[in-house]
Protein backbone atom coordinates (compact mmCIF):
# COMPACT_ATOMS: atom_id res chain seq x y z
CA UNK A 1 0.00 0.00 0.00
CA UNK A 2 1.25 3.31 -1.24
CA UNK A 3 1.35 5.67 1.82
CA UNK A 4 2.44 9.47 1.55
CA UNK A 5 2.31 12.11 3.94
CA UNK A 6 2.48 15.53 3.28
CA UNK A 7 3.41 18.55 5.64
CA UNK A 8 5.00 21.50 6.58
CA UNK A 9 8.36 21.47 6.45
CA UNK A 10 10.13 20.66 9.70
CA UNK A 11 6.78 19.32 11.28
CA UNK A 12 8.74 16.03 12.33
CA UNK A 13 10.25 17.20 15.31
CA UNK A 14 11.95 14.34 17.17
CA UNK A 15 16.15 13.76 16.83
CA UNK A 16 17.25 12.20 14.20
CA UNK A 17 20.95 12.26 14.68
CA UNK A 18 21.26 8.66 14.90
CA UNK A 19 19.81 8.27 11.08
CA UNK A 20 22.67 6.64 9.44
CA UNK A 21 21.38 6.33 5.90
CA UNK A 22 22.66 8.59 3.37
CA UNK A 23 21.45 12.15 2.36
CA UNK A 24 20.70 12.78 -0.99
CA UNK A 25 21.31 16.54 -1.94
CA UNK A 26 19.97 17.58 -4.87
CA UNK A 27 22.17 20.92 -4.94
CA UNK A 28 25.48 19.11 -3.44
CA UNK A 29 25.08 15.92 -6.15
CA UNK A 30 24.37 18.35 -9.13
CA UNK A 31 27.16 18.26 -12.10
CA UNK A 32 27.48 18.30 -15.78
CA UNK A 33 30.42 16.45 -15.79
CA UNK A 34 28.85 12.83 -14.17
CA UNK A 35 26.35 12.09 -16.85
CA UNK A 36 22.17 12.10 -16.98
CA UNK A 37 21.50 10.39 -14.64
CA UNK A 38 23.73 11.16 -12.00
CA UNK A 39 24.05 8.82 -9.12
CA UNK A 40 20.14 8.68 -7.98
CA UNK A 41 19.60 12.48 -9.98
CA UNK A 42 18.48 12.57 -13.83
CA UNK A 43 17.41 15.83 -15.35
CA UNK A 44 14.80 16.22 -17.93
CA UNK A 45 11.59 17.96 -19.63
CA UNK A 46 8.08 16.65 -20.89
CA UNK A 47 4.34 17.14 -19.40
CA UNK A 48 4.28 16.12 -15.39
CA UNK A 49 2.65 12.62 -14.48
CA UNK A 50 4.81 11.60 -17.55
CA UNK A 51 8.28 10.65 -17.77
CA UNK A 52 10.44 12.91 -18.27
CA UNK A 53 13.09 12.94 -21.21
CA UNK A 54 16.83 13.09 -20.32
CA UNK A 55 18.57 16.31 -21.16
CA UNK A 56 21.39 15.53 -23.59
CA UNK A 57 23.51 18.55 -23.78
CA UNK A 58 25.64 20.61 -21.21
CA UNK A 59 26.64 24.10 -21.56
CA UNK A 60 29.22 25.97 -18.87
CA UNK A 61 26.77 29.62 -20.32
CA UNK A 62 23.36 28.43 -19.84
CA UNK A 63 20.86 30.77 -21.80
CA UNK A 64 24.20 33.10 -22.09
CA UNK A 65 25.02 33.83 -18.55
CA UNK A 66 29.05 32.73 -18.16
CA UNK A 67 29.39 30.66 -14.72
CA UNK A 68 25.35 29.07 -14.98
CA UNK A 69 26.70 25.38 -15.63
CA UNK A 70 23.40 23.13 -16.88
CA UNK A 71 22.09 20.67 -18.87
CA UNK A 72 19.53 21.65 -21.55
CA UNK A 73 17.72 19.31 -24.77
CA UNK A 74 19.69 19.95 -27.77
CA UNK A 75 16.89 19.63 -29.87
CA UNK A 76 14.41 21.67 -27.94
CA UNK A 77 17.03 24.74 -27.62
CA UNK A 78 15.41 28.00 -27.04
CA UNK A 79 18.54 29.65 -25.67
CA UNK A 80 19.74 26.45 -23.83
CA UNK A 81 16.00 26.44 -22.48
CA UNK A 82 14.67 24.34 -20.24
CA UNK A 83 17.07 23.51 -18.39
CA UNK A 84 18.34 22.38 -15.10
CA UNK A 85 21.67 24.08 -13.62
CA UNK A 86 23.45 25.79 -11.26
CA UNK A 87 25.11 28.94 -10.25
CA UNK A 88 29.44 27.59 -10.11
CA UNK A 89 30.70 31.23 -9.85
CA UNK A 90 31.54 31.10 -6.09
CA UNK A 91 28.59 34.41 -5.68
CA UNK A 92 25.14 35.19 -6.45
CA UNK A 93 24.40 36.08 -10.22
CA UNK A 94 23.06 38.93 -10.68
CA UNK A 95 22.27 39.57 -14.52
CA UNK A 96 19.56 40.45 -16.94
CA UNK A 97 16.46 39.80 -15.30
CA UNK A 98 17.98 37.06 -12.97
CA UNK A 99 19.07 36.68 -9.36
CA UNK A 100 20.45 33.13 -8.99
CA UNK A 101 22.27 32.34 -5.78
CA UNK A 102 25.03 29.28 -5.19
CA UNK A 103 22.95 27.59 -3.00
CA UNK A 104 20.28 26.34 -5.60
CA UNK A 105 19.31 24.22 -8.78
CA UNK A 106 18.47 26.75 -11.56
CA UNK A 107 14.98 25.33 -13.25
CA UNK A 108 14.04 26.95 -16.25
CA UNK A 109 10.52 25.85 -18.40
CA UNK A 110 9.91 26.70 -21.97
CA UNK A 111 6.87 27.88 -24.11
CA UNK A 112 5.60 26.93 -27.70
CA UNK A 113 5.19 30.76 -28.57
CA UNK A 114 8.10 32.61 -27.01
CA UNK A 115 10.73 30.79 -28.18
CA UNK A 116 10.30 27.30 -27.21
CA UNK A 117 9.84 24.60 -29.96
CA UNK A 118 6.93 22.78 -27.10
CA UNK A 119 5.42 23.58 -23.91
CA UNK A 120 8.18 21.94 -21.79
CA UNK A 121 8.37 21.86 -18.00
CA UNK A 122 11.82 20.90 -16.56
CA UNK A 123 12.47 18.18 -14.15
CA UNK A 124 14.75 17.08 -11.50
CA UNK A 125 14.17 13.60 -10.67
CA UNK A 126 15.27 11.41 -8.05
CA UNK A 127 15.46 7.40 -8.62
CA UNK A 128 14.97 5.46 -5.30
CA UNK A 129 18.08 3.14 -4.67
CA UNK A 130 16.11 0.78 -3.32
CA UNK A 131 12.77 -0.34 -1.86
CA UNK A 132 12.00 2.41 1.40
CA UNK A 133 10.20 4.82 2.88
CA UNK A 134 11.63 8.44 1.74
CA UNK A 135 11.33 11.72 3.28
CA UNK A 136 11.78 14.47 0.97
CA UNK A 137 12.04 18.29 1.97
CA UNK A 138 12.55 21.41 0.30
CA UNK A 139 11.53 24.78 -1.40
CA UNK A 140 11.02 26.13 -4.51
CA UNK A 141 11.96 29.98 -5.13
CA UNK A 142 11.17 32.87 -7.75
CA UNK A 143 14.97 33.85 -8.80
CA UNK A 144 13.69 36.57 -11.50
CA UNK A 145 13.90 39.80 -10.66
CA UNK A 146 10.97 41.08 -12.85
CA UNK A 147 9.35 38.06 -12.53
CA UNK A 148 6.60 36.62 -14.72
CA UNK A 149 2.99 37.96 -13.76
CA UNK A 150 1.69 34.29 -14.66
CA UNK A 151 4.46 32.72 -12.25
CA UNK A 152 5.18 29.65 -12.40
CA UNK A 153 3.19 26.16 -11.51
CA UNK A 154 5.66 24.02 -9.16
CA UNK A 155 5.00 20.20 -8.26
CA UNK A 156 5.80 16.98 -7.16
CA UNK A 157 4.48 13.57 -8.67
CA UNK A 158 5.21 10.41 -7.72
CA UNK A 159 4.86 8.87 -11.51
CA UNK A 160 1.23 9.46 -12.62
CA UNK A 161 0.08 10.74 -9.35
CA UNK A 162 0.68 14.51 -8.00
CA UNK A 163 1.97 14.96 -4.51
CA UNK A 164 2.17 19.01 -4.15
CA UNK A 165 1.68 22.06 -6.76
CA UNK A 166 1.38 25.77 -5.98
CA UNK A 167 1.47 28.69 -8.14
CA UNK A 168 4.88 30.64 -7.11
CA UNK A 169 4.57 34.39 -8.41
CA UNK A 170 6.91 37.19 -7.51
CA UNK A 171 10.72 37.46 -7.13
CA UNK A 172 11.77 36.37 -3.86
CA UNK A 173 8.90 34.69 -2.92
CA UNK A 174 8.69 30.75 -2.20
CA UNK A 175 6.96 27.55 -0.99
CA UNK A 176 8.48 24.96 1.18
CA UNK A 177 7.20 21.07 1.06
CA UNK A 178 7.83 17.84 2.58
CA UNK A 179 6.80 14.49 2.60
CA UNK A 180 7.04 11.16 2.74
CA UNK A 181 6.26 8.72 0.00
CA UNK A 182 6.74 4.68 -0.21
CA UNK A 183 8.92 3.95 -3.24
CA UNK A 184 9.63 0.44 -4.72
CA UNK A 185 13.22 -0.08 -6.51
CA UNK A 186 12.22 1.29 -9.52
CA UNK A 187 9.85 4.06 -8.90
CA UNK A 188 11.11 8.10 -8.46
CA UNK A 189 9.59 11.46 -7.70
CA UNK A 190 9.52 14.17 -10.01
CA UNK A 191 10.11 17.82 -8.93
CA UNK A 192 8.07 20.29 -11.71
CA UNK A 193 8.59 23.96 -12.83
CA UNK A 194 6.29 24.66 -15.66
CA UNK A 195 5.33 27.83 -17.20
CA UNK A 196 1.95 29.08 -16.18
CA UNK A 197 0.54 30.48 -18.91
CA UNK A 198 1.49 31.90 -22.48
CA UNK A 199 4.99 33.00 -21.79
CA UNK A 200 8.40 31.56 -20.64
CA UNK A 201 10.34 34.59 -20.04
CA UNK A 202 11.29 35.71 -16.24
CA UNK A 203 10.19 31.65 -15.29
CA UNK A 204 13.68 31.12 -13.35
CA UNK A 205 13.02 29.12 -10.23
CA UNK A 206 15.34 27.82 -7.74
CA UNK A 207 14.95 24.24 -5.93
CA UNK A 208 16.65 23.17 -2.71
CA UNK A 209 15.74 19.49 -2.29
CA UNK A 210 17.11 17.13 0.49
CA UNK A 211 16.00 13.08 0.30
CA UNK A 212 16.85 10.49 2.63
CA UNK A 213 15.21 6.83 3.60
CA UNK A 214 13.29 6.30 6.56
CA UNK A 215 11.80 3.94 8.98
CA UNK A 216 9.12 2.25 8.60
CA UNK A 217 5.61 4.69 9.69
CA UNK A 218 5.79 2.97 13.28
CA UNK A 219 8.86 4.41 13.56
CA UNK A 220 8.71 7.76 11.86
CA UNK A 221 8.39 9.59 15.26
CA UNK A 222 12.18 9.24 16.02
CA UNK A 223 12.60 10.53 12.64
CA UNK A 224 14.26 14.12 13.45
CA UNK A 225 15.96 17.64 11.88
CA UNK A 226 18.72 16.02 10.01
CA UNK A 227 17.37 16.00 6.82
CA UNK A 228 14.14 18.08 7.22
CA UNK A 229 15.94 21.23 8.86
CA UNK A 230 18.04 21.24 6.05
CA UNK A 231 15.53 22.83 3.82
CA UNK A 232 14.86 25.58 6.50
CA UNK A 233 18.71 26.09 7.09
CA UNK A 234 19.89 27.21 3.79
CA UNK A 235 19.95 30.75 3.05
CA UNK A 236 20.00 32.25 -0.27
CA UNK A 237 23.81 33.47 -0.78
Amino acid sequence: MRIVILAAAASLLAAGAAQANPIYDAVADFSISNGNPNGVWSYGYGTPGSAPTAYDSTTTSCAGIAGLSCWYASSENANNLPAVGMNETGSPIVTGTVDIPTNVLFMHPTAANTGGNNNFSTMVQFNAPGAANYAFAGSFQADDIYGNANGVTVSIFDGSVELFSALLIGYGNSVSFSGIADLGATDALDFIVSANGGSYYNDSTGLILSIQDVPEPASIAMLGLGLLGLAGLRRRA
